[in-house]
C-alpha cells in the first residue's frame, strides 16, 4: 500500500499500471489511496524494485506485507516506511 501525496493518487498510479512486475493496482479510500500487488522470484529484484517505486515522486510512504508461497511462515512479514524526501528510512 502506498501513501500518496495529496492529489497526486492518479498520476502514481498510471506510473505503477505501466511497471515490470506490477500485477494490479487499485485505488483504495483511506491513509494508502493505492494498493499494489506485485510479483517477483527473488529477493534482489524485490529490493529493485521497491527502490524504483521509492523514487516515485509524491510517493511518501510504504506500507509492505510480504507473502511467501513456499509454506514457510517466517518469510511472511509486514513493515511501514516512510518517507523524508524521496527516500526510505
Amino acid at each position: 500500500m502506498l501513501k500518496i501525496m495529496r492529489g497526486h493518487d492518479t498520476e502514481v498510479y498510471r506510473f505503477l499500471k505501466d511497471m515490470k512486475y506490477v500485477k494490479e493496482v487499485y485505488h483504495v479510500l483511506g491513509e494508502f489511496p493505492l494498493f499494489v500487488i506485485i510479483q517477483v522470484e527473488d529477493q534482489f529484484t524485490l529490493n529493485r524494485l521497491i527502490d524504483t517505486i521509492k523514487e516515485i515522486p509524491n510517493v511518501t510512504g510504504i506500507w509492505h506485507i510480504l507473502v511467501s508461497n513456499d509454506n514457510n511462515p517466517s518469510r511472511s512479514r509486514t513493515g511501514f516506511s516512510e518517507m523524508n524526501g524521496s527516500a526510505l528510512g
